[in-house]
């Protein structure tokens, strides 16, 4: 009986030698694996080896790095540069961009010269009513202003009134004022006698106006010339039925402003 407990106990002996043998070949090994002991009683022992565990780490990191090697190389072959003709794309588009901001102030001028000519195709001209054109200029000691009213039929010109007020100050242009006020009433007595002008003259302290009323339809044109040189008036140089957009364009090249009213 002792001889047979003997005998067991030996062969539990060399299993145990020959697990312990194969440990140490596996740590020796050029390509390391974790290698799990058994006990006596056949049940696997979790390995307590700090080099064991860190073997096992290393090779679930090398699994990795080879998993995320292959993705890069697919990725690497996978992706196509882009073509030529988005690259051509992508340049003129810069080239637009860098030019739309260099000409941006003449896109800005365009557009509102664009507007400006909109407005007016849209707004009706006035062929039948009052062209009125004003100018004022100041001398050393008076204040002079033109007014020029044009009343017109299907943009023909009818009927001038043309008014000139001089104003100063009532002591020291009095004189002044006066040589004003007899020019006018000289014109005034040589154009009594013509048909389509009628010449009026007003005279108050400080203010001297002169106006002129021409209908050209009734106007001689000889008649008038004559009365005019005659009193060293200022002859008024318009025909009747003239075209008021001539005459309009006229008045403002000679610094007059002017507007169209239908009243």
């Amino acid at each position: 009986m002792n001889n047979q407990g003997n005998s067991t106990n030996q062969n539990n002996n060399d299993i145990n030698n020959n697990v312990n043998a194969q440990a140490t070949n596996t740590n020796t090994n050029t390509n390391p694996s974790v290698q799990v002991n058994v006990s006596n009683n056949g049940q696997p022992q979790v390995p307590s080896n700090s080099n064991e565990v860190e073997l096992l780490q290393d090779n679930t990191s090398n699994e990795n790095n080879v998993y995320t090697n292959q993705n890069l190389k697919e990725v690497n072959i996978n992706y196509s540069p882009p073509s030529k003709f988005k690259i051509a794309l992508l340049i003129i588009f810069f080239v637009f961009l860098i030019g739309f901001v260099i000409f941006l102030p003449e896109i800005n001028s365009f557009i509102e010269t664009y507007k400006v000519r909109q407005n007016e195709n849209t707004t009706q001209v006035i062929t039948t009513g009052r062209l009125v054109c004003t100018l004022s200029r100041t001398t050393t000691n008076l204040d002079i202003a033109y007014e020029s009213i044009f009343h017109f039929t299907d943009s023909k010109l009818n009927s001038l009134n043309y008014t000139t007020t001089t104003k100063g100050d009532a002591d020291l242009d009095e004189a002044t004022l006066n040589e004003e006020q007899d020019k006018c009433n000289l014109l005034k007595q040589h154009t009594e006698l013509l048909r389509g002008v009628v010449v009026t003259c007003e005279y108050e302290e400080g203010k001297q106006t002169t106006t002129q009323n021409f209908t050209f339809g009734d106007i001689n044109k000889e008649d008038m010339d004559a009365a005019y040189s005659e009193a060293g008036g200022v002859l008024i140089e318009y025909e009747n039925e003239e075209n008021i957009d001539m005459i309009e364009k006229n008045m403002k090249a000679s610094g007059y402003t002017c507007q169209r009213r239908t009243n």
